[in-house]
């Protein structure tokens, strides 16, 4: 009897369903260590891409920055006369995007330079205009007192003129008045032979007739 009673007592102990929720419970836990893991993992991962953007978009910020300090750079040095030497480190260092920007800029700021120095031929053009403007004004004020004597000069001329022509008006006016005087002055003896009874030609005519 007492092995019976050892042996159930086994057989008890073996049946106790405490065995299996112990095992479900050592299951439940794995799985939750499994799971714990698996979060942490993916968590870990997260981390390391956003560890990695963040490093990215500052190194490409950083790149931005020192393209644009160096885009500054050659501006100024491209306007001082020296951008030749610069711009050919740029487009070495640089791909092939920004090297093609870069000339782009040079070929605007060529541009611009041009029309710079065509703007200032232009002016120094409207410069000389204006200057030969003013040498012809004062040639015109420096010509006007020589006009201005010239016609002083040529008054006390025309004056003489005048007074040459007034004299020989005048003497004219003597020539026609000794003229009818003498005219006068050979009718003054028809006259008087008329009146002597001097020889007289139309008289003797006149007689016979």
């Amino acid at each position: 009897m007492p092995r019976l009673r050892y042996n159930n007592s086994i057989l008890q102990i073996l049946r106790q369903p405490a065995t299996t929720q112990h095992i479900n419970m050592l299951l439940l836990l794995l799985l939750l260590l499994l799971l714990l893991l698996l979060l942490l993992l993916v968590l870990l991962v997260l981390l390391v891409l956003v560890v990695v953007v963040v490093v990215v978009l500052v190194l490409l910020v950083l790149l931005m920055l020192i393209y644009y300090n160096k885009d500054k750079e050659e501006s100024s040095s491209s306007s001082s006369g020296s951008s030749s030497s610069s711009s050919s480190s740029s487009t070495i260092s640089r791909p092939d995007n920004i090297s093609s920007n870069s000339s782009s800029k040079q070929q605007q700021q060529q541009q611009q330079q041009q029309q710079q120095q065509q703007q200032q031929q232009q002016q120094q053009q409207q410069q000389q205009q204006q200057q030969q403007h003013q040498q012809q004004h004062q040639q015109q004020q420096q010509q006007q007192p020589q006009q201005q004597q010239q016609q002083q000069q040529q008054q006390p001329q025309q004056q003489q003129q005048q007074q040459q022509q007034q004299q020989q008006q005048h003497q004219q006016q003597q020539q026609q008045q000794q003229q009818q005087q003498q005219q006068q002055h050979t009718c003054v003896p028809s006259l008087r032979c008329l009146h002597r009874g001097g020889h007289n030609p139309y008289r003797d005519k006149a007689s016979k007739n």
